[in-house]
């Protein structure tokens, strides 16, 4: 049983705000500094709309040269976002490569990842068999209504009802199965993440983000991203270090953007990790590494609109079996089962409540803190989750006094970087900043918002404060390793 007054408590938290406005600040300063390459002046002024795009400058040669090495009369380490580390232009998500079957599709995605016997309408089939089972199997699901929230049966078979309805919405052909040209599912842009862990070559990930649709096409409360390994064997066997990616990615900034040339550019990078047989190793020889679903469906389409009795967002995410080759649940990477963050000993189904995990916490302080860990939390003491809330209660341990063996300052730091901001529902809640943006509920559910056709995705104030300070600052770590700003990914970066 929650205690009485603690998501009070957690909503009411200003540490998110600070962040927030901090974040704000970091979008108005960053446009000049993605089309110049040096710090903007105190008179730029742009909008966030525009953070993530310029126009690279022009090149007296064709070349594209890697490294330091000079591009004509350009700067080779000039990172713009848009065009290689977060892709969202329409140029790009709705040019012909991400119609139909081209390569940019679901239909021509999902159909690179089925074993070879299976057709890739079955394989959704069961995809969304499992999702359904997974959800109304859950006994910890909640709903959005104001002030503490118990685990509630209810909100688990009103998810399950939403998915089973979004399914059954799907366009078929006349033989029944799914049509996957008329998916219910949006592209809405093609990012790569070179920096999560550190930019451990186990990690790194190419992905492609859709949005999940209603029957008459508009973009409902639901996201979809396929997430890909980016093989570090090419399919002639030639080496592709994350160096390589990092420059067959950084060509990009150097092109015009939706230009020809780009375009075939960054679809020879994705096939690189898309296409069936690239990782042979993996089950059907594909990278895809999950799904990852988080979605509020409601209703049986989804909605845009907030009703009081939908569930809360919600995270899962779907590996290929090695032996069935089908997606199955995965277990959340560093997310503990949310029991954890609601029960206490006296109230905890299986052992699972805060006192125990703030024990496994102290016990693995110094590790913690220091980032000297891998998967840290693949471990037996505490149990991993399959599904986690997200909303202005599941923030993790903040309404905690620090305990006994932290200072204040290390448990701040704890609870908000080192644990907590690596959860999934700890990276992505929105305490504290959700009366910032009204009515944008995706604000920190999606690093890209959802679109009708025709309007271009926009990034969250989240992930442009990301950019900023992490992932351009990576991207020069290992194209140009000696110009200014030039800095690895922590490993505690998360890979969310």
């Amino acid at each position: 049983m929650s205690r009485p007054g603690a998501e009070t408590h957690r909503l009411q938290r200003p540490r998110g705000v600070w962040f927030a406005l901090a974040v704000m600040m970091a979008v108005v300063a960053t446009t000049s500094w993605i089309a110049t390459g040096a710090p903007p002046s105190k008179s730029a002024k742009p909008s966030a709309r525009s953070a993530a795009k310029s126009t690279p400058q022009k090149s007296s040669s064709k070349s594209t040269p890697t490294g330091s090495q000079a591009q004509g009369g350009g700067d080779a380490c000039i990172v713009l976002p848009g065009h290689e580390l977060i892709i969202t232009d329409l140029s790009v998500v709705e040019s012909e490569r991400a119609t139909g079957t081209g390569p940019w599709t679901f239909a021509w995605l999902i159909s690179q990842v089925p074993p070879a016997n299976q057709s890739p309408s079955d394989f959704l089939k069961n995809f969304f068999e499992t999702w359904t089972d997974a959800t109304s199997a859950s006994t910890t699901d909640f709903f959005n209504i104001d002030g503490a929230a118990e685990p509630s049966r209810a909100a688990a078979d009103a998810r399950t009802a939403a998915i089973n309805g979004f399914f059954r919405n799907w366009p078929r052909l006349s033989n029944g199965d799914l049509d996957l040209v008329r998916a219910p599912l949006r592209l809405l842009g093609i990012t790569n993440r070179l920096d999560i862990l550190g930019g451990d070559a186990d990690e790194v990930q190419g992905r492609f983000v859709f949005n999940m649709l209603s029957p008459d096409g508009h973009p409902v409360h639901g996201f979809l991203i396929m997430e890909y390994s980016l093989p570090q064997v090419g399919p002639n066997n030639e080496p592709q270090p994350v160096e390589w990616w990092a420059n067959e990615w950084h060509k990009l900034s150097s092109m015009q953007l939706g230009s020809t040339e780009f375009l075939e550019q960054l679809e020879f990078v994705t096939r690189r990790f898309s296409e069936r047989g690239v990782m042979p190793e993996r089950p059907n020889g594909s990278a895809l590494i999950q799904f990852r679903i988080s979605e509020q469906l409601t209703d049986g389409i989804g909605t845009t609109k907030q009703v009081q009795v939908q569930p809360v967002w919600e995270y899962r995410a779907f590996g290929l079996d090695p032996e069935s080759g089908q997606l199955k649940v995965n277990m959340l990477n560093r997310t503990p089962h949310f029991d954890y963050n609601t029960y206490h000993a006296d109230d905890a189904p299986n052992g699972r409540d805060i006192e125990t995990l703030i024990a496994f916490l102290t016990e693995n302080k110094e590790a913690l803190l220091d980032a000297s860990y891998n998967s840290w939390f693949q471990q037996n003491e505490i149990e991993l989750a399959t599904s986690a809330p997200a909303g202005g209660f599941s923030q993790w341990l903040v309404d905690e006094p620090t305990p006994e063996g932290f200072t204040d300052e290390e448990w701040e730091d704890m609870t908000t970087t080192f644990f907590g901001g690596r959860t999934c529902n700890g990276c992505h809640t929105a305490v504290g900043t959700k009366n910032l943006v009204p009515g944008v509920s995706w604000f920190y559910i999606s690093a890209l918002s959802p679109r009708e056709a025709g309007q271009e995705s926009r990034i969250s104030l989240q992930t442009v404060g990301h950019i900023y300070i992490t992932r351009i600052p990576n991207v020069k770590s290992l194209v140009c390793p000696d110009s200014p700003g030039a800095r690895r990914a922590p490993r505690t970066n998360a890979d969310h």
